[in-house]
């Protein structure tokens, strides 16, 4: 009978150490989720400033083109 009480608690004991396990990798999990969810969140913001400076980079680009192309037929103005 005593032997039977001893593996009953063993098996409590383990159940119990299994359940605190499980929790504690479930928490660790949300953790993971939790900082994963910010990572893509900071990335998308990322994604939306680089698209913001790429459109600011083409106009700024196109604004010196055109800029070089008045100084340019100005300069062939003033050299005639």
């Amino acid at each position: 009978m005593d032997a039977i009480k001893k593996k009953m608690l063993a098996m409590k004991m383990e159940k119990e150490n299994a359940l605190d396990r499980a929790e504690q990798v479930e928490q660790k999990l949300r953790d993971c989720e939790a900082q994963k969810s910010k990572v893509e969140e900071d990335l998308n913001n990322l994604q939306k400033k680089f698209a913001i400076l790429e459109n600011d980079f083409d106009s700024v680009n196109e604004q010196l083109i055109e800029a070089n192309t008045k100084l340019e037929a100005s300069e062939k103005k003033n050299a005639e």
